[in-house]
Formats: C-alpha cells, structure tokens, sequence
C-alpha cells in the first residue's frame, strides 16, 4: 500500500493522473523488501507530540533525510486523533 493524496488535488479523488509517480511509489518497496536494494518504501511516520508554549512540536520517522511539503513551504496542516485513533471531533490545525 502506498499514499497518493498528495498526487491529486481534490482528495476524494483516489486515481491520481500521474500513474508514473504511482507506479516509481509502488516500486520502492519491492526493491526495498524483496531485491534488498535500499530504498525509501515508506513514508512519514508520526513518532511522538509535544507541547512547547502554545505550539505543537511534532517528530514524525522514516522522512529519508527530512520531511518537507510539495511546494516547499513550511507543513502547517495536521489532523490530529485521539489515542483511541478516533477524529470525531473538531479538526485542529497547526
């Protein structure tokens, strides 16, 4: 399984128009995992929060040498769940 949202712009969109970058994501992990050719198969992993004055400090695992957005901007949209993984409530932005 591998994550496509950021390939489309509406996200109830689940078939990307870039079937290449689809197809090079899918990849990785084949190489990864069964050519034993290191390569990045997994994305962002969210590791741990912590809370620093009125901000959210979050670290995420497996960014293969940082973690950063699309368009090169700093990552200012996060959902946030639970510990019971549920999103129910509001959606928070940081």
């Amino acid at each position: 399984m591998i994550v496509t949202t950021d390939l489309v712009d509406d996200l109830n969109d689940i078939h990307p128009r870039n079937k290449k970058e689809v197809g090079h994501r899918l990849a990785l992990p084949a190489l990864d995992e069964t050519c034993e050719k290191e390569a990045p198969s997994a994305g962002p992993v969210f590791a741990k929060m912590k809370i620093v004055g009125n901000q959210a400090v979050l670290k995420f695992e497996d960014t293969d040498g940082g973690l950063i957005s699309k368009d090169g901007q700093p990552l200012t949209w996060f959902t946030l769940a639970g510990a019971d993984g549920s999103v129910s409530g509001p959606v928070h932005r940081i």
